[in-house]
């Protein structure tokens, strides 16, 4: 209601006359979900709702991030503080999160099917959502994760990150046995 006021704005801004999905009151707005548009999980016939709802979704998470951030620099002003990152999820507006983060870091898990290029893409999203800023590789693993029986490019993950200008490896993930 507050981004468009009226609920002719809102037809107007999502096209809902398309399909006959005119929407007559707020009470009308649904999320979007296999119930209503969306015909598979992240599949819909209705764009407009899907995108405000992860533009709403984004920054609902965006607006309690910068309360803990806010929380923790009225106590330690001089420290970065950030928070975990996963590659291109697209839930986040990551270019909108790298305003509020003093250093961008981020998780690596790809799947073993993703190739290196795809992982060398994921570190340089990294890089650049602050303008080529270095990152911080803040979590990946060379071993078993509960999701994946095995890490099958475990030593290329890492040097894609070095060669992306990570500024900080775990070291204690490089040293996990293997199972």
């Amino acid at each position: 209601m507050q981004r468009y006021g009226t609920i002719d704005e809102l037809n107007r801004v999502w096209d809902t006359a398309f399909w006959g999905h005119t929407l007559y009151d707020w009470d009308d707005v649904v999320l979007p979900n296999l119930l209503s548009e969306h015909f598979e999980y992240d599949r819909t016939q209705f764009q407009g709702i899907t995108l405000d709802y992860k533009r709403f979704n984004s920054e609902s998470i965006l607006q309690c991030y910068r309360m803990e951030y806010d929380a923790v620099k009225s106590v330690t002003p001089d420290i970065p503080v950030t928070t975990n990152l996963m590659g291109s999820y697209k839930g986040l507006d990551y270019q909108m999160w790298a305003n509020y983060m003093d250093v961008v870091s981020w998780d690596n898990y790809p799947a073993n099917e993703d190739s290196p290029a795809s992982i060398a893409m994921d570190h340089d999203l990294m890089r650049g959502i602050k303008g080529g800023a270095p990152f911080l590789l803040m979590e990946q693993t060379p071993s078993v994760t509960n999701w994946l029986p095995y890490n099958a490019l475990s030593a290329i993950r890492g040097k894609h990150a070095r060669s992306s200008h990570s500024n900080i490896l775990p070291h204690t993930h490089w040293k996990c046995a293997m199972r």
